[in-house]
């Protein structure tokens, strides 16, 4: 695998040769070989080397985690007691000026989600260990939303990092050098079944043929891989429900704070992110935000946004009634649709009926 990554694998040794302090995003889709590949590179630095592997959501454990790495990496050092993820960090950071050091952040996403201010964390320890601090931070990530918050100039996630490396799947021509000495026709359906996953190639014996290892990787209830694209499935699917959650429970109920929409949220047994699920449905066109009819020309109120819920593309909505929600500084107008038109009594739906026609022109 390794030498296919000849082109990446040297720019990570070329970060890890530059002095001072640093940071190196790598972004890439779950078993690419981004981990194996940072090991990698690190495997012949002379630098101490702190692997921090989140793989999960929960702070407590992802705090003993950190606390537990950095014992071991500096054992007899005392660290401050904390119950904050950047403050944890920070003893790395201080113990890099006498040293330099390796911090490796793998699935940094999911430390974002739990720790948001760790960008904020990232910026302040960069620019104050700047000229004598020497870590070199390297996070890695297999979230699409990472890829889309660095590309985010609002962000500033970009100036937090030096580089920018994305791992991508094999094409065919690297895939099948893993099951060179099998059939052409045995190649092209293992790279049909198997794509350009390093992981998954890696487990193929081309001397068993492609029906055997079709069977002993995939269909068997052992099969080392069943397990793993069932637990991929889920996690996709689960997405969707979350969603689905989110827009039952702005269409069917109000709330007077947003403390409460979120808590609603959970109580259903929703355990994803809020805030990046209601974020994602803006993004996408599902949710809507624009001023209030009211504020529109108020500038005291241009902080008030609504949320409209998009029911219906490609053809005109028609709706009979309005409820409005209020989430914190947000007012959010759920558009509930109908097979009748608004009441002419109802100004207030006909003024925004009217503006949705516009907006959708």
């Amino acid at each position: 695998m390794l030498k296919e990554r000849t082109f990446e694998l040297n720019r990570i040794r070329s970060f890890l040769s530059k002095s001072k302090l640093g940071g190196l995003l790598i972004y890439g889709k779950e078993n690419t070989g981004k981990s194996s590949l940072v090991h990698t590179a690190c495997k012949d630095s002379l630098a101490k080397k702190v692997f921090l592997n989140i793989g999960s959501e929960n702070k407590e454990v992802i705090l003993a985690n950190i606390k537990a790495k950095c014992a071991e990496a500096f054992p007899g050092v005392e660290q401050s007691p904390t119950t904050d993820v950047s403050q944890s960090l920070k003893f790395l950071f201080e113990q890099s000026v006498n040293q330099k050091i390796i911090l490796v952040i793998d699935d940094i996403h999911l430390l974002y989600k739990i720790a948001p201010e760790i960008t904020v964390f990232f910026e302040s320890f960069k620019g104050r260990f700047k000229s004598y601090g020497n870590i070199k931070v390297i996070c890695v990530s297999s979230c699409p939303q990472t890829k889309i918050d660095y590309e985010n100039p609002k962000l500033k996630i970009k100036q937090l990092f030096d580089d920018y490396i994305e791992i991508e799947s094999f094409d065919y021509a690297k895939a099948s050098s893993f099951y060179s000495k099998a059939s052409l026709e045995d190649r092209l359906s293992y790279y049909a079944v198997f794509g350009g996953s390093p992981f998954y190639n890696s487990l193929i014996n081309p001397s068993k043929g492609f029906e055997t290892n079709l069977k002993e990787l995939l269909l068997y209830r052992d099969s080392p891989l069943r397990s793993k694209i069932e637990n991929d499935l889920n996690r996709a699917l689960s997405k969707k429900y979350e969603a689905d959650g989110l827009l039952a429970i702005l269409g069917t109920k109000q709330f007077s704070k947003y403390g409460e929409l979120k808590t609603e949220f959970k109580s259903r047994g929703l355990t994803g992110d809020f805030d990046y699920i209601l974020n994602k449905m803006i993004e996408l066109g599902i949710v809507t935000k624009k001023a209030p009819l009211h504020y529109e020309n108020d500038k005291k109120k241009m902080d008030s946004l609504n949320y409209v819920l998009s029911l219906e593309e490609n053809s005109e909505p028609r709706f009979s009634r309005i409820k409005t929600i209020w989430l914190r500084k947000f007012s959010c107008n759920i558009l509930t649709k109908s097979t009748k038109r608004p009441k002419r009594s109802s100004i207030r739906a006909r003024m925004q009926l009217m503006q949705y026609r516009r907006r959708g022109r």
